[in-house]
């Protein structure tokens, strides 16, 4: 989706074993908004950031499962963002997040803006920060979710990375 203004919605729908060879997105790229409900996403990759779904604008996902997706690059790259990579507003609910692997910020979830999770689950992800989530935003918003056996290579935030400085933290 290269319409600035525009926004991709996706519902019920399978992405499987697709790949970004030298860029970001390994199932999708948008430079809009992005609307995801009801969704499967398993072994994508990307050579840069989000192996599965690469957003420039904000984000809406819903009721979605990502497993083994991986932003895996080279040496000259930091890829953020094994599943997600959002540049802007992320929200998450109801979706699940499993074994999925950046090389380096955000083995699940890379934002760079607020970043709200609700009622979601985070097992076995790894990035050398924030094994599950690194939040690079002004806020991030955790309810109701549980994060069991993800991993930080750095031993930075297993679970976890709040990069943010005069941000908020909100765990409920």
């Amino acid at each position: 989706n290269d319409n600035l203004e525009g926004t991709l919605t996706v519902t019920d729908s399978t992405f499987k074993n697709n790949k970004a060879n030298s860029e970001s997105g390994g199932a999708i790229f948008s430079r809009g908004e992005v609307v995801i409900e009801d969704c499967y996403f398993e072994e994508n990759s990307a050579y840069v950031d989000a192996g599965a779904v690469f957003c420039q604008k904000g984000a809406e996902i819903t009721r979605t499962e990502f497993i083994d997706n991986k932003a895996w690059g080279a040496k000259v790259y930091k890829c953020f963002g094994g599943a997600v990579c959002a540049k802007e507003d992320l929200t998450v609910e109801g979706c699940s997040f499993s074994n999925n692997a950046a090389e380096n910020y955000g083995g699940a979830i890379y934002a760079t803006k607020d970043l709200i999770v609700i009622g979601s689950n985070f097992t076995g992800n790894s990035a050398k920060e924030g094994g599950a989530i690194y939040g690079n935003g002004p806020r991030v918003f955790l309810d109701d979710s549980n994060f069991t056996q993800n991993s930080a290579k750095s031993s930075r935030g297993g679970a976890i990375y709040a990069a943010t400085v005069k941000g908020k933290l909100t765990i409920k």
